[in-house]
């Protein structure tokens, strides 16, 4: 943690349950979409159970962050099954709902 540049960590431990129960509830066929994804925790926990994932966020800092820790978590299709998207969350989901994309989470 480097808290010359910023207060926060990225990752709150308290949401550290809400992990753990994306972790036994999603398998390969599960569709996550993770609004304010900030570094990505609930995707990474998703994508280890095997979902595929779309992080939004409008800090594109910690949106970068997504794809190493996923490598690092053993997650190696990152281009294939899941995506980082830099932008307004309400934007967003207007435009996915427009595209008639569905997710399970």
């Amino acid at each position: 943690a480097n808290l010359e540049e910023s207060f926060s960590t990225g990752i709150f431990l308290d949401q550290r349950p809400q992990r753990a129960w994306l972790a036994r509830h999603c398998d390969s066929s599960t569709r996550v979409l993770n609004c304010f994804a900030h570094c990505g925790a609930f995707s990474i926990a998703a994508a280890v159970a095997g979902a595929s994932t779309v992080s939004l966020d409008l800090d594109k800092k910690w949106l970068d962050r997504i794809q190493p820790q996923m490598e690092a978590n053993g997650i190696a299709d990152f281009d294939q099954r899941h995506d980082a998207i830099y932008g307004d969350c309400f934007d967003w989901l207007a435009r996915l709902g427009k595209r008639g994309e569905q997710y399970d989470i």
